[in-house]
C-alpha cells in the first residue's frame, strides 16, 4: 500500500492509463486504498482519472472513487465480505463507464443495499462479460439490471452452486443479449444454449464428469419426422475440458452442425 500512496502524492498527473493491484490469492485487505486528506484528494484525482483499464485482486479504492470512472477495462475479484459493494455501487460504477468493453466480477459478494428501485444501465460498447465464484444472491441482483448491446458478446458465468431459479435468470439474461462466445458449466447448457441461436463458440466445463449426456443438448428434433435441427447452427467451435467425453456423440454432434469446424477432443475416450 505504501507504493500506492507514494504514486498518489508523487506520481506525474495524466500518464497512468492502466493499473493493476493484485495481492496474493490468501490476501484481503478490507480497508480500502485511501486517496488521502483534503490536502492529498486533487493530486490523487489528477493521477487516477486518466486510467482506462483497472484490476483489482483483494483490495478497492473506495466504491465512490473517481479511479473507477471512465473505464474500458474493469477487473474486480476477491474482495472480503465486509467490504463488499452494494447493487448501487456496481451500478454506479458501469454508469460511470459509458466506453466499457471489458468487465469481469469474481470471488465476490454484491450486497442489495436499500430497497429503492433501480435503473438497469445500458452497455453499448460491452464486448466481455466475465461473471466467476459469484455468490446466487449477487448473480441475481446483477443480471437484471445489465444490459450489454454490443453486437457480439462473449459471455463467461460461472456458479458456486446450481439452482433452478438462478438458471432461469441466466436464460432470460441470454434471451436478450447477443451471445456469440460462451463459457459455462456443464449443469448449465440444457437451461442456457435455447437461448444462444447466434452462438459460435463454447467452452464448457465438465467439472471432472462425463459429458457425453449435454452434447444431447445440441439439436432437437423437428415434428414427427425425428429430424435433427441444431440449436446453434452457427457454432463452430467447441471445446470442454475437466472431464471426459464419448466418442459418438459428438461425431454425431459435427454431423447436425453445418457451421462446426473445431472440437477439443483431447479429452474424448
Amino acid at each position: 500500500m505504501r507504493a500506492i500512496l507514494h504514486l498518489l502524492k508523487l506520481g506525474k498527473p495524466g500518464v497512468l492509463r492502466t493499473l493493476t493491484i493484485h495481492m496474493e490469492t490468501h490476501i484481503q485487505v478490507p480497508e480500502f486504498i485511501s486517496t488521502g486528506d483534503a490536502e492529498l484528494v486533487e493530486q490523487a484525482t489528477s493521477i487516477l482519472a486518466p486510467i482506462d483499464s483497472l484490476s483489482l485482486r483483494g483490495v478497492r479504492f473506495a466504491w465512490d472513487c473517481p479511479v473507477y470512472h471512465n473505464l474500458v477495462q474493469l477487473q474486480i475479484s476477491n474482495i472480503p465480505y465486509e467490504s463488499s459493494p452494494h447493487i448501487r455501487d456496481i451500478l454506479d460504477i458501469l454508469s460511470a463507464c459509458p466506453l466499457l468493453r471489458m468487465l469481469r466480477i469474481s470471488d465476490m459478494t454484491i450486497l442489495q443495499g436499500d430497497t429503492i428501485p433501480l435503473e438497469p444501465v445500458y452497455l453499448t460498447q460491452l464486448e466481455q462479460l466475465d461473471l466467476i465464484a459469484l455468490t446466487y444472491e449477487s448473480l441475481d441482483l446483477l443480471l437484471p439490471l445489465i444490459v450489454p448491446q454490443a453486437k457480439d458478446l462473449s459471455l463467461r458465468i460461472t456458479l458456486l452452486a446450481f439452482e433452478d431459479h438462478l438458471a432461469s435468470a441466466i436464460h432470460s439474461f441470454l434471451k436478450r443479449t447477443n451471445v456469440t462466445r460462451l463459457f459455462l458449466q456443464q449443469d448449465l447448457v440444457a437451461r442456457c444454449l435455447p437461448a444462444v441461436p447466434n452462438l459460435r463458440a463454447l467452452v464448457v466445463d465438465l467439472g471432472e464428469q462425463p459429458g457425453g449426456a449435454c452434447l444431447s443438448e445440441f439439436s432437437h428434433c423437428h415434428g414427427s419426422d425425428d429430424c435433427l435441427i441444431p440449436r446453434c447452427p452457427n457454432l463452430h467451435t467447441l471445446h470442454f475440458y475437466s472431464g471426459w467425453l464419448p466418442s459418438t456423440p459428438y461425431k454425431k454432434l459435427s454431423r447436425h452442425t453445418p457451421a462446426f469446424k473445431s472440437l477439443d477432443s483431447r479429452l474424448a475416450m
